[in-house]
């Protein structure tokens, strides 16, 4: 029989509403697949480069989802995502164009109605971590990268909902002075 897994999210809490989130994922066992640490600075192997690229382009993926501050370490990602609420009742139906910065438009890039309605912080950070995943095992193949032990990623993530400007500056200071307090 298994055991009942306890839930790590607010109790009620609907993690699709608009507002600041500080998001940390972490690699399997801490392995370090996205570089190092050296003199306080992250230096990015073949595998960090590819995660930083797909966390920079979640932010384009949806509609009222945006990027603020974050960091690749070598063996986590931190980073603050902004939902701005104008997911719901904005969605068009699928393979609408969805228009960006300076007015251009985007074929293919807005998902389906039914999906922006339910769209929250789980399926983005569930669609991040399997998009790094999917590539990885694609770099496997064609760049000779390292093969991971049984999992790539640790299960589930951890997640504070920001709860003002004050909260929010001083996790932007820690993510970036992040790589200075590790030796």
């Amino acid at each position: 029989m298994y055991g009942h897994r306890r839930s790590i999210r607010l109790k009620g809490f609907d993690y699709s509403r608009e507002g600041y989130y500080f998001v940390t994922v972490d690699c399997w066992k801490m392995m370090e697949y996205f570089g190092r640490i050296e003199k306080g600075k992250v230096l990015l192997n073949n595998c960090g480069r590819l995660a930083d690229k797909l966390w920079l382009e979640i932010g384009n993926r949806y509609l009222g989802v945006n990027m603020d501050e974050y960091i690749i370490m070598p063996n986590h990602v931190h980073g603050i995502i902004q939902l701005d609420g104008i997911m719901e009742g904005a969605a068009g139906q699928a393979g609408e164009g969805r228009v960006g910065q300076a007015g251009e438009e985007r074929a293919g890039t807005r998902p389906a109605r039914t999906e922006m309605l339910a769209l929250n912080l789980g399926k983005i950070i569930g669609e991040y971590k399997s998009l790094v995943l999917n590539e990885y095992i694609k770099g496997i193949k064609d760049k000779d990268w390292p093969r991971f032990y049984r999992r790539f990623w640790q299960r589930n993530y951890y997640e504070r909902v920001i709860r003002g400007k004050n909260e929010l500056n001083r996790i932007r200071k820690y993510i970036r002075d992040n790589p200075k307090k590790i030796k």
